[in-house]
């Protein structure tokens, strides 16, 4: 057969636009769904994580003593906090929950935390720790003391031997404070 007489070739069909863009497609749609991951993990849990009260509690568990006694170390979790902080001037707060686990058991953590004069103090930092083999009941771990040493009280205590300031009563008034409702003037009605 000469070049002549060679049978013409056919072009290939031409593959549909779902064909030829599928993998960018697949892509595309991992990308989306990563991001939208991404986006709701910190809506529901990423302030909370990357808040000071919640760092600053975060630290007091993985180096506390006490937890470590009755978990083991390392301290894991603490990846799905939830509570508020309130940044109000007035009154800053923050509640939140969160559970770890070590070697020996897991743990729920609660705390709240308000800041005073600039510093993040807990009046509140309880931990329930749960054994892995559930033979023995967990306890009961109140972290306040240890979590809040060397920070001012954010209330001061009653102390009974500190003389308490003196109160007036209405018997004790100076008479030019006494007033007589009939000595008052009435206020012109409008009729």
């Amino acid at each position: 057969m000469t070049t002549a007489q060679q049978q013409p070739v056919e072009a290939a069909p031409r593959r549909g636009w779902w064909r030829r863009n599928w993998k960018w497609l697949v892509v595309g749609l991992v990308l989306v769904v990563g991001i939208s991951a991404g986006g709701g993990y910190y809506y529901l849990f990423g302030r909370m994580l990357l808040s000071e009260p919640f760092k600053i509690a975060w630290d007091a568990v993985k180096n506390s003593k006490q937890v470590s006694a009755e978990l083991g170390a390392p301290i894991s979790g603490g990846w799905t906090p939830h509570g508020t902080v309130n940044q109000d001037p007035n009154m800053p707060e923050a509640t939140m929950n969160f559970s770890i686990s070590g070697p020996n058991g897991t743990a729920d953590v609660a705390a709240l935390a308000r800041r005073i004069d600039g510093i993040w103090g807990f009046p509140r930092f309880e931990v329930d720790t749960r054994p892995l083999d559930g033979s023995v009941e967990g306890k009961h771990l109140d972290l306040t003391g240890e979590i809040n040493a060397g920070k001012p009280d954010d209330v001061q205590k009653f102390d009974p031997t500190k003389p308490q300031p003196k109160t007036t009563t209405t018997e004790e008034a100076p008479p030019d404070l006494n007033i007589k409702l009939d000595d008052v003037p009435s206020a012109p009605s409008g009729k």
